[in-house]
């Protein structure tokens, strides 16, 4: 088991975190869509153009997005599971990755409790 973390548009400031079964897809440092067992979960466009074009490479329906509060409801859900994840990968994964995700996910949190 081990995390990868990439940039699906080899942009900065658009990344995709797999981990455990997940995959957490975030514009900057927020938490814009994320997959499980259970299918994709992507939110609404609260912010402008450049997020509207990461949800756009996630899946270009807007039928599909959910409201920001359903959003963070059902990603607050998973948070224990990948809390459970990163203590398991720590021994597979090199520490810039546990590093890179244990940052992204700390700016997550901080955002659902804004």
């Amino acid at each position: 088991m081990g995390i990868t973390v990439n940039h699906p548009t080899e942009r900065p400031n658009f990344a995709a975190v797999v981990l455990n079964g997940y995959t957490f897809w975030f514009s900057y440092t927020t938490c814009i869509a994320f997959t499980n067992g259970d299918g994709i979960h992507i939110s609404e466009n609260c912010w402008g153009p450049t997020t509207g074009k990461h949800l756009n490479w996630i899946d270009a329906d807007h039928k599909v997005r959910l409201p920001r509060d359903k959003f963070e409801a059902m990603l607050d859900e998973h948070l224990e599971d990948v809390d459970d994840a990163l203590l398991a990968v720590r021994k597979g994964a090199t520490p810039a990755q546990i590093d890179h995700v244990i940052g992204r996910l700390r700016n997550l949190q901080a955002s659902l409790e804004n």
